[in-house]
């Protein structure tokens, strides 16, 4: 699961036709831009598609006819959505302002769609239709106020923010320069939009939006790693706290995945056969404490029906979203369920990751088969499904391992390998750490938690209070394109073997649908595709 972070910008546009077309602020309600010629094919077009295509993937809200995605040479809508033709639509003038930032011109480019689509996912061209419709009465003009456009453009920007964020596109924090580029682009500075903000105040609505997208994102993050060290309450209040403003098949899929590792924490080692399900942290267990009375029992199987729960809550928002069904089937295999748990990886899960192409998916489904089998009393089926990935598969291995009569030991690093080399990001030793917090950022989660967090260069430090009573918690998690290493020489890109050298095994794992987190002693690194994406320092309370 990626954690890039992305800040939003206020694309301020709105719905000026009958027909219910939302506009970017500074389009002209012209018959020539509705007309504009289409571009159908070449590189701008490819790259415009794909990144479109890349932020329906992430709203996986497949209850709604997905729009269809336009792009033509207009110079007067920027971007637009039309939900009564069910299209988004891009201008090549846009595009290119979106291109100038470089590095950046992706991280544009899904902001400015993501906007447009967030106008169609949360309905706001009923709401300006309603007015338009009413604008004899009081309560059409009051609903067709700059304020209630407004606060539509605003929600726009966040939500349109948090699905680029959720695609995988990186940060984008150039608001202000983005509009003065599309000022400039569009002869704006010189004709201002009539009955809009000035530009000074739409840069202040930008900073604002922005700092509350940033709120959110964080969030997130908190809660993967939350998940990461096993804080399954803090995790599932902090997922609560992000699905309150926004919903999507993979927020639910973890939301069920936090259960369904709570429930795996109910079982002994020797309940699981010392095997690991794809989902799985670790098998720490104490067999005097954990699965042997009725308290554990009805508190695993309650929680293992709630994962389930959420699953389907994934699914209803995308029938086709395969990591749901192989965690459903897992919860399933939990409570014993073996023809469900087969049905849902055979007949739901792997034929779905087949068709998407998700290799990682794809192997997790296929070990699934060989913990099934193991359930079913066929070993040699279980081996042989292990036996196929074991190469390149080290949750395969294991198990291939286990099945062969042999649990392996980790080798772990012992603790003092992490004092002997002072670990810092952007120079923070975290144990020491005293920097004051952005009180901006400061807000309550959930029933007892307090959150705040200061940006670093490279980084972003995070502190959660548990006011309940289990302490408080401080991480460091490093951006996506930090350039320093470890205390050990690890960096982003460097492979797990490498980090394995310098770490050793980690003491527990968490299955990704693209990688896994590896968490060691007081750091945890983020892989992707077998390389670190990014890594997290943390201290725990005493």
């Amino acid at each position: 699961m990626s954690c890039l972070r992305i800040y939003g910008v206020v694309l301020l546009s709105v719905l000026l036709t009958p027909a219910l077309s939302a506009q970017f602020a500074f389009a002209t309600n012209s018959s020539s831009a509705a007309n504009a010629p289409q571009i159908k094919e070449g590189p701008k077009f490819k790259v415009a598609q794909k990144v479109y295509q890349d932020l329906m993937q992430a709203r996986g809200d497949f209850r709604m006819p997905v729009p269809t995605f336009i792009m033509n040479r207009g110079e007067e809508q920027v971007a637009f959505a039309n939900p009564s033709e069910m299209i988004v639509g891009l201008e090549e003038k846009a595009y290119n302002v979106c291109r100038s930032f470089g590095a950046d011109s992706l991280n544009a480019l899904a902001m400015l769609m993501g906007h447009e689509a967030t106008h169609y996912y949360e309905k706001h061209a009923w709401r300006q239709g309603f007015a338009w419709r009413n604008r004899d009465l009081a309560v059409g003009l009051s609903l067709d106020s700059l304020q209630d456009k407004m606060a539509n453009e605003t929600e726009a920007d966040y939500l349109g923010g948090f699905l680029a964020y959720s695609a995988g596109y990186g940060v984008f924090d150039k608001g202000a320069e983005f509009i003065d580029k599309i000022y400039d682009a569009y002869g704006l500075k010189q004709k201002p939009p009539p009955d809009y903000p000035s530009l000074a105040e739409r840069k202040a609505l930008t900073q604002r939006s922005g700092e509350r997208l940033k709120q959110l994102v964080s969030l997130f993050d908190a809660a993967n790693i939350m998940v990461a060290i096993g804080q399954y309450k803090m995790a599932a209040d902090f997922y609560e706290r992000v699905l309150l403003d926004y919903q999507s098949q993979r927020l639910y899929n973890n939301a069920g995945v936090i259960k369904l590792l709570d429930g795996l924490d109910c079982f002994t080692a020797q309940e699981l056969g010392h095997y690991r399900y794809p989902i799985e942290l670790d098998l720490e267990f104490s067999p005097n404490s954990k699965g042997e009375s009725s308290g554990y029992a009805e508190k695993k199987d309650r929680l293992l029906h709630e994962a389930i729960h959420l699953f389907d809550q994934a699914i209803s928002l995308d029938p086709d979203y395969a990591p749901a069904y192989l965690n459903k089937a897992i919860a399933y295999l939990l409570l014993d369920d073996i023809p469900r748990a087969l049905a849902y990886v055979s007949l739901e899960a792997l034929p779905r990751a087949e068709a998407q192409k998700k290799a990682k998916v794809i192997e997790d489904c296929k070990i699934l088969h060989g913990l099934i089998a193991v359930k079913s009393n066929n070993l040699p089926e279980a081996k042989k499904q292990f036996q196929e990935l074991a190469a390149k598969n080290t949750l395969a291995k294991y198990n291939l391992s286990v099945a062969e009569g042999n649990i392996p030991e980790p080798e772990l690093a012992p603790s003092s390998l992490f004092s002997l080399k002072i670990e810092r990001i952007d120079g923070v030793n975290i144990a020491t750490f005293s920097d004051g917090f952005d009180q901006k950022l400061t807000q309550t989660v959930g029933s007892g938690y307090k959150y705040n967090q200061l940006n670093k260069p490279g980084s972003k430090v995070i502190f959660i209070e548990d006011r309940v009573g289990t302490g408080s918690f401080l991480y460091q998690i490093t951006n996506t394109d930090y350039k320093e290493a470890t205390a050990r020489g690890i960096k982003i890109g460097d492979d797990r073997e490498k980090v394995k050298s310098q770490y050793k095994d980690p003491k527990r794992e968490v299955q990704t649908t693209r990688g896994d987190i590896m968490v060691y002693d007081k750091i945890m690194f983020f892989m992707q595709n077998g390389k670190v994406e990014k890594w997290v320092n943390y201290l725990l309370p005493e």
